[in-house]
């Protein structure tokens, strides 16, 4: 996400620039300095990528803070706003981060179109090396608002997202939840991302996982009947191959798997996820959140190791950042790894599976699904309530 600092602007100008920017709140967010010491302040703490500052009324403590500024930050880029008339050509001279000038009243849709090429933010975008399930549940835990074109072939699905909420769906001929489990059942999909701006009612009741479940209940059931139909001229069923359902695994890795991720020379470690990958290239996590400053380091030294476990097994590797992506979503690009640790934590190994399940706690009931198993217990995913006793949990059918 980017960071926009606003500087030497009123409070109403301030809150009406604040207010359009806010609206793009996936893309960055908008901070405010009151005076100088704040302005010191925020970039301190925050690398800024751009500041907007307002230059109507001459004021050479904000010419001396703009210089400051571009010392600790020399390819910053600046937006002046100014009175309309006034040239400001010397100030060009002075601070030539400066490379938009806008006059009052601002036009707030040139401001938003000014910003967004300045940063190099497209508000949509193409989503490639990653499932489509995998990416819904990437919108829904980051609670975006938005919505998604997804295309397979000649057929065009959309879907409609509400603070990470599935809220409608529509292919050519169908409406929201059946909609939804045809667009999800797509195989090899693009994906293209919009900000929402305008308002869409809401229309699936379902949770997103409970979606996510029964397009896959469809799909396994579609598969059967295709092989079971499949008969040869002496009546024996004819074998083929079909496309497993399930994520494919890459020495543990699957889509969604929980990250642990660490500078290699330091000791703090962050959470992350695995998004996807390109083998043998590069692997696509989610950006930790504490690592903004991280990656303000030289390529060098953002060398980090990666720990994470998959069916009772301990995996870990070192690995380096080729890239930050921080719009649509915030994503790291790191160097596919050469050499994976492994550490046993069973003694008796899980056999994956999918198995649809129910579960109660205290008399509510969510359901879920059974991800490996073995004659001393299984691992679950189930649907969270909202507050639950660990020790009451059962399964009940499956």
């Amino acid at each position: 996400m980017k960071n926009i600092l606003i500087i030497g602007i009123d409070a109403l100008s301030g809150e009406i620039l604040s207010k359009a920017l806010g609206e793009y709140d996936d893309f960055f967010q908008v901070l405010i300095a009151e005076n100088d010491e704040k302005a010191l302040e925020i970039c301190s703490s925050i690398r800024p990528d751009l500041v907007i500052v307002d230059l109507s009324q001459p004021d050479k403590n904000i010419l001396e803070l703009l210089h400051h500024i571009k010392k600790s930050f020399p390819e910053l880029p600046g937006i002046a706003i100014t009175s309309a008339g006034n040239p400001m050509s010397g100030l060009k001279i002075e601070y030539p981060g400066i490379t938009e000038y806008l006059n009052k009243p601002v036009d707030t849709k040139l401001l938003i179109d000014t910003v967004m090429k300045i940063l190099e933010i497209n508000r949509t975008g193409q989503i490639q090396d990653i499932s489509l399930p995998s990416f819904l549940q990437m919108v829904e835990m980051e609670a975006k608002t938005c919505y998604l074109r997804v295309r397979q072939n000649r057929m065009v699905g959309y879907l409609y997202f509400q603070k990470g909420e599935l809220i409608a769906a529509r292919t050519g001929i169908r409406k929201n939840e059946e909609a939804a489990y045809e667009i999800i059942g797509w195989e090899n999909a693009n994906i293209e991302i919009f900000t929402s701006e305008q308002d869409q009612k809401k229309k699936i009741d379902s949770p997103l996982m409970n979606i996510l479940i029964e397009t896959l209940k469809r799909k396994d059931e579609k598969t059967s009947q295709k092989i079971k139909g499949q008969k040869t001229e002496k009546g024996k069923p004819e074998l083929r191959l079909t496309k497993s359902s399930s994520p494919i695994l890459h020495f543990g890795l699957e889509m969604g798997i929980r990250l642990h991720v660490k500078p290699e020379n330091l000791a703090v470690t962050s959470k992350s996820t695995f998004i996807g990958m390109k083998p043998e290239e590069y692997l696509i996590i989610a950006t930790p959140q504490s690592f903004d400053k991280f990656l303000e380091k030289p390529a060098l030294e953002k060398q980090i190791i990666v720990k994470y476990l998959c069916n009772g097994i301990i995996f870990a590797f070192k690995s380096k950042i080729l890239q930050s992506l921080p719009a649509p979503f915030d994503l790291l690009f790191l160097q596919y790894p050469q050499q994976v640790e492994q550490r046993y934590i069973r003694s008796l190994k899980r056999i994956k599976c999918f198995i649809p399940a129910k579960a109660t706690c205290n008399d509510e009931e969510t359901i879920g699904s059974i991800l490996d198993i073995n004659i001393r217990g299984c691992g679950c995913l189930l649907q969270a309530l909202d507050a639950y006793d660990p020790l009451t949990w059962k399964i009940d059918e499956h």
